[in-house]
């Protein structure tokens, strides 16, 4: 409630002021008190005991207050002071008594109030109180790791050893008067010491600790107390001594013997190198599996402080692997395993590889009596190759040379061995023998070689793709292949010139495995004689001997210029080579520019055909029929083919030429004593042909090679000049033809009868007349013509025609039988024939009889 006041003054002598304005005045209220609790605020009493007599601790909030407060406190047993009375604190919540003398067993309170300035009191409040508990409790049970102990109650032998994985345990119980509030555990170096690890407390009656958190190789001890509510501890009890060893053992070697062995029933394992500088090992196990670490073949057999063992009756198959396991254990029992490495069961022999009996690539042979060298790849095995041995032998008799040489393996390298000492000899067969061993001890098959021999002799040459003496052309590079005994490594080769001189020919050569190819390239001089000399080296170094080489000296010659076809002769073929050249442009068979002394010239090419190369061509061809057999064609018996066609003029002999020909030989044989025959065309004429003509005079010959530079040859005309005017002769031609590939279509020996021509065209009076029932007309033809004859009767009839065609010059007879056109004899009479010739018209008159 507010009240609300006015003052007023009152004097002494009793006079009242003025009342002073209204104002309220609001009650202070008393302090309301909080709760109150045993110990000090940082740690509260809880338990309702305490273990001491002579001190006391309570603390309580702030009581609530608008204003400031002293705060009274009170001890007591049975009233609330009747230990300690009132006792102002000041504003302090908090207190410890002392100097107090309390009594085991009894409880005690503390009580409090506060009185604010205006002298307001609060309630009194009271803790709930503290029991004095003066008697320690007790360690009824202990139990520590297994294999310890309580320390001074065990019949333990020794120290124990605590291994990796491990944890120390501590199991305990404990009574008291009250109640056994906590467990505390420590770890010590000595029984009940806290300097390995401090006391830990729990309310848990076990106690477990990882022994990695521990200290290696020192003696330990594990220590157990029990605390009661009040706070009382026990007496320690502490285990047995202990030390840790968390720390594998070192790893050793361990072995089962070689990774290869044939023996499949045993193994013989051995290790060392094992070391524990803890606990110490304490034993040895093997066991055996198809895999590492494995024990599926011989479960783990203790074997003690033993470092070897040997296993049998394993009954291993071929290539099965078998992996030993070698497994040390400590004292603390800490296991450290080591596998071998594995073993595989190898009861087969290596695989062989390649033998290179040592002779010359290209070769089977060897060059050195005294010596010989063999090599190999590397024979295969699984195993390993341990061991080659090697053997050389003739014949059948493998070891007739030398015995088995051992050998050690150089890796992936090729092996070689070399036999010295030898005295071998050609023409036998030789051949090695190599064997190797695995490191199983497995022996390979015997290996032989290839058979080789002994080659001491050089090379001797086989033959000669062109024959000594042959013709070589002029303006063609030659190419000759010798071929030689065997394939040639080197050669030295010389090329000499007759007309040229020294070795001022051009050439390249090549080799080809036992053929050397020589390619002489022109120009040659035309008519020379070149030399060639070889000397090789087969492929083992053997030279040929100065005799060797003389042997195998070879001279070719060089055709003459203009012998295309190197049939050495000049004839119309080789002028159809030089006109088709012409036609085509073929300028690589240009037969000029020349230069040298005829027949020793060699061409200079200049890339065109003109008068020069045709020239060139007739001076060749003159040369070589002034420096040849008389007669150019060979003389035939008979003809074959087309027959020659020879037409007779008053002045000229003409030859018609056979469909198809291209080019002629002919060579006309007559009495030049009576005739005479001019061939007037020689050399190139115009478009028609190329021809070359030779007299003969001492053989009373005229030769002519031709040939056309058109597909139609034009016939062939010599100029005729007689000598004697009346006198007929005997003409002989022998005459080959070719067509435009240089084929023979007609050829052979003609003789012709040259009878001498008319000067004009004549009638001759028939014989006999009168006549019957024939008669003979006889006329004269100066030259080829259209010839008609014809008979008439008085009345100018035609009876019948007798010739109507093309005739050759010549004189000439027609028999007429007396029939007219219908083959009916005609009547007797009077009839008059007729010739009608290039304008030249005759008639006579005849009778025929009855």
């Amino acid at each position: 409630m507010t009240t609300y006041y006015r003052i007023v003054a009152v004097d002494l002598a009793g006079n009242t002021s003025v009342p002073s304005g209204e104002f309220a005045i609001k009650p202070i209220p008393r302090p309301l008190a909080s709760s109150i609790k045993h110990g000090a605020p940082d740690s509260v009493n809880t338990t309702g005991f305490i273990n001491q007599t002579s001190t006391l601790s309570a603390h309580w909030n702030a009581f609530i207050s608008e204003v400031a407060v002293t705060y009274y406190y009170a001890i007591g047993q049975t009233v609330k002071n009747d230990i300690k009375d009132w006792t102002a604190m000041g504003a302090d919540t908090s207190l410890k008594a002392t100097d107090l003398n309390l009594i085991d067993e009894k409880k005690y309170t503390v009580s409090t109030y506060a009185v604010n300035i205006h002298g307001s009191v609060s309630d009194t409040v009271t803790s709930s109180g503290v029991v004095v508990d003066l008697e320690d409790p007790q360690v009824t049970a202990f139990v520590p790791s297994s294999g310890l102990d309580s320390l001074g109650s065990s019949s333990q032998a020794g120290t124990v050893w605590l291994k990796a994985g491990q944890r120390l345990t501590v199991t305990g119980s404990g009574a008291d008067n009250n109640t056994v509030q906590a467990f505390e555990f420590a770890v010590g170096t000595s029984p009940g010491a806290e300097d390995i690890f401090s006391w830990i407390s729990s309310i848990n009656s076990s106690f477990s600790l990882d022994v990695s958190q521990l200290p290696e190789n020192i003696l330990l001890y594990a220590n157990l107390r029990v605390r009661d509510v009040a706070g009382n501890r026990s007496s320690i009890v502490s285990s047995t001594p202990f030390k840790i060893d968390i720390t594998l053992p070192k790893a050793g070697i361990a072995s089962a013997g070689k990774p290869y062995q044939q023996d499949p029933d045993t193994l013989r394992l051995n290790w060392s190198g094992f070391e524990d500088s803890g606990s110490g090992i304490a034993f040895y196990e093997y066991s055996i599996g198809n895999q590492a670490l494995l024990k599926d073949i011989v479960s783990p057999t203790k074997v003690g402080l033993d470092t070897s063992i040997v296993v049998s009756n394993l009954n291993l198959r071929e290539n099965q692997r078998a992996f030993a396991t070698i497994t040390a254990t400590d004292s603390a029992g800490n296991s450290i395993m080591v596998s071998a490495a594995p073993v595989t069961i190898d009861r087969s022999g290596p695989l062989a590889g390649a033998i290179n009996n040592g002779t010359i690539p290209g070769t089977n042979a060897i060059a050195d009596p005294l010596q010989a060298t063999v090599q190999w790849t590397p024979f295969t095995d699984q195993a390993g190759i341990d061991l080659y041995q090697v053997a050389m032998g003739s014949g059948s008799d493998p070891f007739s040379i030398s015995g088995w040489n051992d050998l050690e393996p150089s890796g992936n390298t090729l092996n070689s061995f070399t036999f010295s000492g030898l005295e071998l000899k050609e023409n036998i067969d030789y051949f090695y023998t190599i064997r190797a061993r695995d490191s199983a001890g497995n022996l390979s098959r015997n290996v032989a070689s290839k058979i080789f021999n002994l080659d001491i002799t050089p090379p001797s040459m086989i033959s000669n793709s062109l024959q000594e003496g042959s013709l070589l052309s002029v303006r063609q590079p030659q190419v000759i292949n010798f071929e030689m005994s065997e394939p040639i490594a080197d050669y030295a080769i010389e090329i000499t010139s007759e007309r040229v001189g020294g070795t001022n020919i051009n050439s390249t050569t090549t080799i080809n495995g036992k053929v050397v190819s020589v390619t002489l390239k022109p120009p040659f001089t035309s008519l020379d004689r070149i030399f060639v000399s070889l000397s090789t080296t087969d492929l083992l170094g053997n030279k040929n001997t100065s005799t060797q080489v003389e042997d195998m000296t070879f001279m070719y010659e060089v055709s003459i210029l203009g012998d295309y076809n190197l049939d050495d002769v000049i004839n119309a073929l080789d002028i159809q080579r030089f006109v088709v050249s012409w036609n085509q442009k073929d300028y690589v068979n240009e037969m000029g520019p020349i230069t040298g002394t005829f027949p020793y010239v060699r061409l200079v090419p200049d890339g065109t055909f003109n008068l020069r190369d045709g020239m060139a061509l007739i001076r060749s061809w003159r040369w070589f029929m002034d420096n040849s057999s008389p007669q150019v064609i060979a003389r035939r018996p008979a003809e074959w083919g087309d027959p020659i066609t020879m037409n007779l003029l008053t002045d000229k002999i003409q030859f018609q030429l056979p469909d198809g020909s291209h080019a002629v030989d002919m060579e006309l044989r007559y009495p030049m004593d009576v005739a005479q025959l001019i061939h007037q065309d020689e050399g190139m004429q115009g478009s028609e042909r190329f021809t070359a003509s030779y007299l003969d005079t001492i053989n009373n010959a005229l030769i002519i090679s031709s040939a056309s530079y058109n597909t139609i040859a034009a016939p062939i005309a010599f100029d005729l000049k007689r000598l004697m005017l009346d006198r007929s002769f005997e003409l002989e031609i022998d005459y080959t033809f070719y067509d435009k590939e240089g084929n023979i279509i007609s050829e052979g020996l003609a003789i012709r009868e040259v009878t001498p021509l008319p000067e004009e065209f004549a009638l001759h009076a028939n014989y006999p007349n009168p006549f019957n029932p024939t008669t003979t007309f006889a006329y004269d033809l100066p030259r080829d013509s259209r010839v008609r004859i014809v008979i008439y009767d008085v009345m100018g009839r035609e009876v019948v025609r007798l010739a109507d065609q093309e005739i050759a010059a010549g004189r000439h007879t027609v028999k007429w039988n007396a029939k007219n056109a219908n083959g009916t004899r005609i009547a007797p009479g009077v009839y008059f024939y007729q010739i009608q010739a290039e304008g030249f018209v005759r008639t006579r008159k005849m009778v025929l009889l009855k």
